[in-house]
């Protein structure tokens, strides 16, 4: 994930509200939206509720941008905040 630019602080939140037992999935997720994810749209994760540790689903957002180059197509991604 070394591509994406605030990953560090991306996984730090993730593990911040999700149970302990689920505190791994955050690549997981974020390779599933990423699947998905068309260049120059705003990218969004979200955290079922079952797996935070408040019983409250959150959403990460990220924006991305072209002109990015090597494995991730030519796309940037930046780790936003998340709600």
């Amino acid at each position: 994930m070394d591509n994406i630019i605030g990953y560090d602080d991306y996984e730090k939140d993730f593990r911040r509200v999700a149970l302990p037992e689920y505190r791994w999935l955050a690549e997981d997720i974020l390779l599933q939206a990423l699947e998905n994810c068309e260049p120059q749209e705003s990218l969004e994760v979200h955290m079922p509720d079952y797996i935070s540790n408040d019983g409250c689903g959150y959403t990460f957002q990220f924006q991305t941008q072209t002109g990015g180059s090597g494995e991730n197509g030519g796309v940037l991604i930046f780790y936003m905040d998340f709600y």
